[in-house]
């Protein structure tokens, strides 16, 4: 299967800025810039957290469990449910449509 595709990107987008910043950077053309980002778009796994859990999260994490486990600290399902309605409302006001 091959495709043949034509593509008009207005160099003032979003989307030509990003493209002139990879064939710079990259030092590619245009077209091999689409092939890298189609091929590394192929390659990433939309159900992998992992880059979220980072040393310091996991470390907060494990303290939390401890104190738990200690008879520390317990959460209600509403507390949970609260702190991460508000995790919402703030992601989504920092990351507009």
């Amino acid at each position: 299967m091959t495709f043949d595709i034509q593509m008009h990107i207005d160099s003032q987008s979003p989307e030509g800025h990003a493209l002139e910043a990879i064939v710079s950077r990259q030092r590619v053309s245009p077209e091999e810039a689409i092939r890298q980002l189609l091929k590394q778009s192929d390659q990433a796994d939309p159900d992998n957290y992992d880059h979220l859990f980072t040393p310091e999260v996991i470390a907060d994490l494990r303290s939390i469990s401890t104190e738990i486990k200690a008879g520390g600290k317990t959460y209600t399902m509403e507390e949970v449910d609260e702190h991460f309605a508000q995790k919402r409302k703030a992601w989504l006001a920092n990351h507009p449509n």
